[in-house]
């Protein structure tokens, strides 16, 4: 376990396993879920990667910082992370809004980078009108609530009843989530928009869920063509790395061990 302490007085705390001379790959999770989103994917790259995760600002185990936040300022935030671990050069995996972090470092900080999977992930997500209603229930009904309705978005039914302690552990992560944490992280959603992005430096795949009502799949497949990306649905609905994590580990390592993940 280690403490990466932000510009902004912020202590993220992040887990890095694996040798130093393994090649680096950041998993940055999805909005209200923390690091353990991506428990299936360490145990199956482990021996491959150096495997560096973090709970976001506001999740987890890292604190909260008073009022809103940006995409920009969570990708500062990954950078931190890196420069902590010591990695000058890292792969990078992201789900969801940790895809649109994903997406912002990209295109701010390519050289930090030699490949990116961003899986469930856009430009754009949602309206400003979506990401206010979602803070106004969690301050008013707690995350509670918010829980129940996330989980069965995030995963499809048939998962759900054949998976049901994957989607509790899941629906507890996100009720623990502190509220202003994730209203916080919800107003960085409001405001991102990268849809001007004409392309990007790097390697990029995306991996859209076939059942993700929320990340549509053809929208991603106008993304990825407009962006020189490649394209890979996958199995499952907005979690598919937990809901198709065998599909989603193969797919992740051969894209990777193509950009050179297999040094």
């Amino acid at each position: 376990m280690t403490t990466v302490m932000t510009a902004d007085g912020v202590a993220l705390h992040a887990e890095i396993e694996g040798r130093s001379e393994q090649p680096a790959l950041l998993l940055i999770h999805a909005l209200g879920a923390d690091h353990t989103m991506w428990n299936p994917q360490v145990e199956a790259l482990n021996a491959r990667f150096r495997i560096i995760r973090y709970d976001m600002r506001g999740h987890g185990r890292s604190t909260v910082q008073p009022g809103e936040t940006t995409v920009a300022t969570l990708g500062a935030d990954a950078l931190a992370v890196l420069d902590a671990a010591e990695a000058s050069v890292a792969y990078l995996c992201g789900a969801s809004l940790g895809g649109g972090v994903g997406l912002w470092l990209a295109a701010n900080a390519p050289t930090r980078f030699r490949a990116m999977v961003l899986a469930s992930s856009l430009d754009r997500f949602g309206t400003p009108v979506l990401w206010d209603e979602r803070i106004a229930t969690a301050r008013s009904a707690g995350m509670d609530a918010l829980a129940e309705t996330t989980v069965a978005r995030w995963f499809t039914a048939p998962f759900r009843e054949l998976e049901p302690e994957t989607v509790e552990r899941i629906r507890r992560v996100i009720a623990a989530t502190p509220v202003e944490g994730y209203a916080a992280c919800c107003a960085a959603l409001r405001s991102f928009d990268m849809t001007g992005l004409p392309s990007v430096a790097l390697p990029l795949l995306f991996l859209p869920g076939e059942s993700d009502a929320g990340v549509p799949a053809e929208r991603v497949a106008e993304l990825a063509a407009r962006l020189g990306a490649e394209l890979q649905p996958m199995p499952g609905a907005h979690l598919h790395n937990l809901e198709s994590p065998d599909v989603f580990n193969a797919v992740l390592v051969e894209f990777l061990r193509r950009h050179g993940g297999d040094d």
